[in-house]
Formats: structure tokens, C-alpha cells, sequence
């Protein structure tokens, strides 16, 4: 195995105006995008649209590496640390659809609820087994969409290669369907890694799983971790209150599982196998942890860490020569 550099340098030209240079920098870094998303995705890219925004606070990737250990740390100017992953928006818009249609049937699902009467609850319990079969059958759509994204199992980065190979290979005994293991695996990994906001969290919550009380009592210990979850937001005028989201997961999660134990006490077995060390939040992520305002992480709350300023304005001069580090075999 070797390593392969390729350096790329930009093509602006010293006659164009501010803003000429300023489009010419990001067409550069859209093709640089595309050609580190092929290195990563299990099929091949047939048409990639990467859509990036110049705003203030935009930051221009310098450097690319994919690392031996598996994963990518993508560079960015003004930043000290690396981040593991590679947003492609093309990807990250993907995942989003998948989220806003998840909120808007729990939301819908939880206010109708709410406001229904004693009978009616008994009602929509009793046709839970049909409320399944709608939504393996959705998940299985969602993963037809979501495969064509889909990363080779060593480009995901290492929180996220934990859970994959935990329901790739210590699962086998809970969930017998292949396509059902692979479509639940495909789904929630490439959820965690193209999201951030929702992957830090889960690696700043899981770490204070008690494996002992899951196994015990699976639906107290996730409702726990929900509730410890939901306690760490932070409220930001204008904005949706996670807070919110938290605790409407937690009742309809922990109602769900009180009339399917079965399927609590699966979730608590595969929860159980994982290695929580790699799931905990590195070095990397704890860098870019501490710019977020929205949520107090375990880590920055006990050793009392400050939060950091997002680095603004677009780059005054050329981007530095690029060079992209791709592992050969």
C-alpha cells in the first residue's frame, strides 16, 4: 500500500476581477469535490451537482486526505483541525429529504395523538403491526434512493464505521433479513455521517450508555439517554427547540417499545455490542464541537471549556496550492 499525492492547483487568472477570481476559486474547488466523492462512494458517480453557497462564513478546502485508519479528513482554511467526513451537498441534500419527512410524520403522528380520544389511542396501537409493514416498506424505498450515495464501509469515519460493522456483522442473529440488515445499516450510517449535527450528538450521548440497565430495563435506559440528550440543548432564539424533538422522541419511542418488547430488547442487544471507545468524540470533532451554541457537550460542560467563534469572511488571496492524498493499493 502506498500513498499517491496529486497536487492540483487552481486556475485563477491574476486578470479577473475580485469576483471573477472568487467563482473561478469555487468551480475549482466543485471539481475537487467531485473527484474525492468518487474515491469514496461504493458505485460510481453518474451525475454530481455539488451546490456550494458563497457565504460569509464559507470556508475553502485546502487539503483532502484519505487516512490509513479509514475515513477522510477534509482541510479547511482558517481552521485548525481537520474534519472527518466530506459534506458533498449532492449527498448532505440526499439525507435532508430522508429528515424532513421523518419530522413531518412524527410531528403529524404526535399531534394527532395527543388530541385523540382513550379509544381512538387503543385503536392506532392496535394497528401497529400495519404501521410497521408501512415503514420497513418506506425504509427499503428511502434505500433504493440512498445506495447510489453510499460510501465503501472504510470511507465512513470512525464513529460511524462502528455501527456499521455492528449491524454488518454482530447483528446476524437479531436481524435475519439480509435486505432488511442492509437497508437499516445503509439508512442510519449515511445519516450520521453526512449530518454532523445529529452525529456529535450521538457520540457525546451513547458513551454514557449503562449497558448493564439496557439490558435490564432496555426502555428506561433509552428513555434516559433521550431525556439526558434533550437536557444538554440549548435553546437559540428563532430556531426550532431540539429540546422539543427530544422529548417527543422519547414518549413515542418508549410507547412504541412498551407494546413490542421484543423488538426493545433487540435494539438493547445490538446497542450493547458496541465498542463505546470508538464511538467517543476525537480530538477532530471535539475541535469542531466547540463552535456549536445549540447544545452542551459532556466534554466542553465538565472541563468547562469555552465555545469558539466561527471564522468569517471569504479568503482575501488565492487558495494555497491543493494537494489531494488518495490511498492506492
Amino acid at each position: 500500500m502506498e500513498n499517491k499525492s496529486t497536487p492540483i492547483q487552481p486556475d485563477v487568472s491574476q486578470k479577473a476581477s475580485p469576483n471573477q477570481a472568487e467563482i473561478n476559486q469555487y468551480q475549482d474547488t466543485m471539481a475537487r469535490m467531485n473527484q474525492v466523492v468518487q474515491g469514496m462512494r461504493d458505485f460510481p458517480i453518474t451525475q454530481a451537482t455539488p451546490n456550494l453557497k458563497m457565504t460569509d462564513d464559507a470556508s475553502v478546502i485546502t487539503h483532502v486526505e484519505f487516512i490509513p485508519e479509514g475515513g477522510v479528513f477534509t482541510y479547511l482554511q482558517r481552521y485548525e483541525k481537520p474534519f472527518r467526513g466530506f459534506p458533498f451537498n449532492e449527498t448532505v441534500q440526499q439525507i435532508d429529504e430522508f429528515k424532513k419527512l421523518i419530522k413531518i410524520i412524527t410531528q403529524k403522528f404526535f399531534a394527532t395523538f395527543k388530541k385523540s380520544s382513550l379509544w381512538a389511542k387503543f385503536k392506532l396501537f392496535m394497528s401497529l403491526d400495519a404501521m410497521k409493514t408501512l415503514g420497513i416498506g418506506y425504509l427499503y424505498a428511502y434505500h433504493w434512493q440512498v445506495r447510489k450515495h453510499r460510501l465503501k464501509s472504510h470511507m465512513y469515519c470512525r464513529s460511524v464505521r462502528e455501527l456499521h460493522t455492528i449491524v454488518s456483522n454482530h447483528s446476524r442473529d437479531i436481524l435475519y433479513n439480509d435486505d432488511l440488515r442492509e437497508a437499516i445499516r445503509d439508512c442510519f450510517c449515511m445519516f450520521m455521517e453526512f449530518d454532523n449535527a445529529y452525529r456529535f450528538r450521538m457520540q457525546d450521548i451513547l458513551p454514557e450508555m449503562d449497558k448493564t440497565a439496557l439490558l435490564t430495563n432496555p426502555i428506561k435506559e433509552l428513555g434516559r439517554l433521550l431525556q439526558l440528550m434533550a437536557d444538554r440543548e440549548v435553546a437559540e432564539p428563532g430556531k426550532v427547540k431540539m429540546a422539543e424533538k427530544w422529548k417527543m422522541a422519547k414518549e413515542l419511542i418508549c410507547l412504541f417499545l412498551r407494546f413490542n418488547r421484543n423488538i426493545a430488547n433487540d435494539i438493547a442487544k445490538i446497542l450493547s455490542r458496541i465498542d463505546l471507545k470508538e464511538i467517543e468524540l476525537t480530538e477532530e470533532d471535539r475541535y469542531y464541537c466547540e463552535f456549536r451554541k445549540d447544545y452542551n457537550f459532556g466534554f466542553m460542560t465538565k472541563g468547562a471549556i469555552p465555545r469558539r467563534e466561527v471564522p468569517k469572511g471569504l479568503p482575501t488571496q488565492a487558495p494555497p496550492q491543493v494537494e489531494e492524498t488518495i490511498k492506492t493499493q
